[in-house]
Protein backbone atom coordinates (compact mmCIF):
# COMPACT_ATOMS: atom_id res chain seq x y z
CA UNK A 1 0.00 0.00 0.00
CA UNK A 2 2.78 2.41 0.94
CA UNK A 3 4.76 1.44 -2.17
CA UNK A 4 1.71 2.18 -4.31
CA UNK A 5 1.35 5.54 -2.60
CA UNK A 6 4.99 6.39 -3.32
CA UNK A 7 4.63 5.22 -6.92
CA UNK A 8 1.53 7.34 -7.52
CA UNK A 9 3.14 10.36 -5.85
CA UNK A 10 6.33 9.96 -7.86
CA UNK A 11 4.49 9.67 -11.16
CA UNK A 12 2.23 12.63 -10.33
CA UNK A 13 5.26 14.73 -9.32
CA UNK A 14 7.25 13.77 -12.43
CA UNK A 15 4.27 14.53 -14.66
CA UNK A 16 3.92 17.92 -13.00
CA UNK A 17 7.59 18.72 -13.51
CA UNK A 18 7.35 17.74 -17.17
CA UNK A 19 4.27 19.95 -17.72
CA UNK A 20 5.92 22.77 -15.77
CA UNK A 21 9.05 22.53 -17.94
CA UNK A 22 6.95 22.71 -21.10
CA UNK A 23 4.96 25.70 -19.78
CA UNK A 24 8.13 27.58 -18.83
CA UNK A 25 9.55 26.92 -22.30
CA UNK A 26 6.34 28.28 -23.82
CA UNK A 27 6.54 31.30 -21.53
CA UNK A 28 10.05 32.12 -22.72
CA UNK A 29 8.94 31.81 -26.36
CA UNK A 30 6.05 34.22 -25.74
CA UNK A 31 8.36 36.72 -24.09
CA UNK A 32 10.79 36.52 -27.01
CA UNK A 33 7.93 37.26 -29.39
CA UNK A 34 6.92 40.25 -27.20
CA UNK A 35 3.34 39.17 -26.62
CA UNK A 36 2.53 40.23 -23.05
CA UNK A 37 -1.08 39.04 -23.21
CA UNK A 38 0.07 35.53 -24.08
CA UNK A 39 2.74 35.47 -21.41
CA UNK A 40 0.22 36.15 -18.64
CA UNK A 41 -1.86 33.23 -19.89
CA UNK A 42 1.13 30.90 -19.86
CA UNK A 43 2.31 32.13 -16.45
CA UNK A 44 -1.17 31.31 -15.14
CA UNK A 45 -0.73 27.82 -16.55
CA UNK A 46 2.61 27.54 -14.74
CA UNK A 47 0.95 28.51 -11.45
CA UNK A 48 -1.95 26.11 -11.94
CA UNK A 49 0.49 23.30 -12.82
CA UNK A 50 2.30 23.94 -9.56
CA UNK A 51 -0.97 23.79 -7.63
CA UNK A 52 -2.45 20.75 -9.38
CA UNK A 53 0.53 18.51 -10.11
CA UNK A 54 3.85 19.44 -8.53
CA UNK A 55 2.87 20.31 -4.95
CA UNK A 56 0.30 17.49 -4.42
CA UNK A 57 2.59 14.95 -6.09
CA UNK A 58 5.48 15.96 -3.87
CA UNK A 59 3.26 15.82 -0.78
CA UNK A 60 1.98 12.32 -1.63
CA UNK A 61 5.53 11.17 -2.31
CA UNK A 62 6.78 12.60 0.99
CA UNK A 63 3.89 11.07 2.95
CA UNK A 64 4.62 7.70 1.34
CA UNK A 65 8.28 7.96 2.25
CA UNK A 66 7.42 9.00 5.81
CA UNK A 67 5.00 6.09 6.19
CA UNK A 68 7.54 3.61 4.89
CA UNK A 69 10.17 4.91 7.33
CA UNK A 70 7.73 4.61 10.24
CA UNK A 71 6.87 1.08 9.19
CA UNK A 72 10.54 0.06 9.25
CA UNK A 73 11.12 1.26 12.82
Amino acid sequence: MVTLLKLIGGIWFALGLWILWRNIAALSRFREAVQPEGSSLVSGQVFSTLLVFVVPGLLVLLVGMWLSSRRLT
